[in-house]
């Protein structure tokens, strides 16, 4: 490459690792609001709780309106369920439930006696679901996510 030559395939390489990098901070952005700290314990090492994930709301029910504190003015409805789910082109999904410290973003070893807790993720269809109450360790799930509905309830306190 000379001066003031801009060799187009180096500017897809930026490009790519621009979009890399926002993909990692919005991941990061999404981890930092999906799992927080139990505030009635005193320990960072007592309780871990998971929180629903805002961002999949936004992202999935875009008029679903959020007040000040971002919490939803209603649950989507069976409608707007199918619809996000009709919209997901992905032939399979995968997820990894692992408890990690907010604070520092360490995970916690089993030992720690951390208590995960927090609405199910479930497959509605077939009535089944997956509670993480005083589960240690790390869960992972991979389905074909275009024949199975799916979705995490919202723990008690964000229930509508």
């Amino acid at each position: 490459m000379t001066a003031g030559y801009v060799d187009p395939n180096a500017l897809n390489i930026a490009h790519g690792d621009l979009s890399k990098r926002k993909k990692v901070q919005e991941r990061a952005s999404l981890q930092r609001f999906s799992i927080g700290l139990n505030n009635t314990t005193n320990s960072i090492k007592q309780s871990i709780r998971w929180q629903r994930v805002k961002w999949d709301l936004v992202k999935l029910y875009p008029n679903i309106i959020f007040d000040k504190n971002n919490n939803p003015n209603r649950s989507p409805t069976p409608e707007e369920v199918a619809l996000a789910y009709k919209n997901d082109l992905s032939d399979y999904a995968f997820v990894m439930f692992l408890p990690t410290y907010s604070a520092t973003g360490k995970l916690a070893p089993p030992d720690s006696n951390y208590n995960v807790s927090g609405g199910p993720f479930v497959f509605p269809d077939h009535k089944f679901g997956i509670k993480f109450d005083h589960q240690h360790g790390i869960v992972e799930m991979i389905w074909k996510a275009n024949q199975y509905r799916h979705y995490k309830l919202l723990t008690s306190p964000y229930l509508l």
